[in-house]
């Protein structure tokens, strides 16, 4: 390979690797984003399903105060009291044996699981809501609080069954 020819494919593969991707649109960022939320809400569902949570309502949306003003997270309904976790008599996920940090009558394992779970469902939240801080607008702040209810009501279920992690 000549001198000339070697010069010239380095430029090429310059020229290649300092092409930078095209700018993203603020429709593709946001749409980015709702599918991130989408993924984490699924998150959520498939650890309340696991244990034995169901998502019973979402928030009704309510009108803004003033025409133009967006409505808060604090301005939509609560949602419901979750179902409860049946109990759990399953085989032992990594717990030392004969270590128990449960109420009486309540299977240590179970409570890991539990506490597990409920770690996920509010990390994802967190996620939502960091995420939700970034588009703000009404639809984030709306996934925003729905994850934030269901963060809560993991901890509540955790700490009546399991008396806290």
């Amino acid at each position: 390979m000549t001198t000339r020819t070697g010069f010239g494919l380095a430029l090429l593969l310059a020229a290649c690797a300092s092409r930078s991707p095209p700018p993203v649109t603020p429709e593709q960022r946001r749409q980015s984003q709702k599918q991130q939320i989408a993924q984490l809400e699924r998150r959520i569902t498939r650890e309340e399903r696991a244990l034995g949570i169901q998502r019973r309502a979402e928030p009704a949306p309510q009108p803004a105060a003033q025409a133009g003003e967006a409505a808060t997270p604090s301005q939509a309904e609560p949602l419901p009291s979750l179902a409860p976790v049946p109990p759990a008599g399953e085989p032992m996920d990594g717990a030392p044996p004969g270590v128990s940090s449960a109420p009486e009558g309540v299977e240590a394992p179970a409570c890991e699981r539990f506490c597990r779970s409920a770690t996920a469902i509010c990390d994802a939240s967190r996620r939502i809501c960091a995420i939700a801080d970034e588009m703000s607008d009404d639809w984030a702040r709306g996934r925003c609080q729905v994850a934030g209810l269901s963060c809560q009501n993991a901890e509540r279920e955790t700490d009546s069954r399991c008396g806290g992690c």
